[in-house]
C-alpha cells in the first residue's frame, strides 16, 4: 500500500485535494516545489497546481473556486509522478471522488431598536447571516 489517505467526501469551493503516501516518497528538497508532469486529472476538468506540502503530501490547489455542489471524480497518475519507484511497473492510477461544499445558513442574528430614541411608530432592524461558503459580488 502506498497511499494512506486521499481527499473524499465533501470540500470547500477553495479546498486542495491532497494526496499522502504512508512513507516518504520524495527529496526534503523537493518540498514545496510544483510539480511539472500533468498527474492529476479531473472530470469536470479542473486547473491548477501539484505541489509537495511535505515529503509524504501532494496537494493540487486549483487556480479559482470551485463551483458550489460540483461532484468531481479524480485521477492521480502515479507512474508519472513516481518513475523511479522500485515497483513503478505495478503502480495503478489512484482513483477519487470528491464534492464541493454547498452554501448551507448557519446562523442567523437579529436587532431590534427604534429609529428614534422614545418613538417606538418605526424601528430599525439589523442583522447578520453566517454562511458555510463566502459569498462572491
Amino acid at each position: 500500500k502506498l497511499v494512506s489517505h486521499v481527499t473524499s467526501g465533501i470540500i470547500p469551493a477553495d479546498g486542495a485535494v491532497q494526496v499522502k503516501f504512508v512513507a516518504p516518497v520524495i527529496e526534503r528538497n523537493l518540498v514545496g516545489q510544483n510539480v511539472q508532469k500533468a498527474v492529476f486529472s479531473f472530470d469536470p476538468a479542473i486547473d491548477g497546481v501539484a505541489r509537495w506540502k511535505d515529503t509524504q503530501t501532494l496537494e493540487f490547489q486549483p487556480n479559482t473556486a470551485l463551483p458550489l455542489r460540483e461532484q468531481y471524480e479524480g485521477t492521480l497518475d502515479l507512474q508519472a509522478l513516481l518513475p523511479l519507484h522500485k515497483e513503478v511497473k505495478s503502480l495503478e492510477p489512484l482513483k477519487f471522488r470528491f464534492e464541493v461544499a454547498g452554501r448551507e445558513l448557519v446562523n442567523v442574528g437579529t436587532d431590534f431598536r427604534l429609529e428614534k430614541e422614545g418613538d417606538p411608530a418605526r424601528m430599525l432592524v439589523t442583522g447578520e447571516v453566517e454562511l458555510t461558503e463566502g459569498v462572491t459580488r
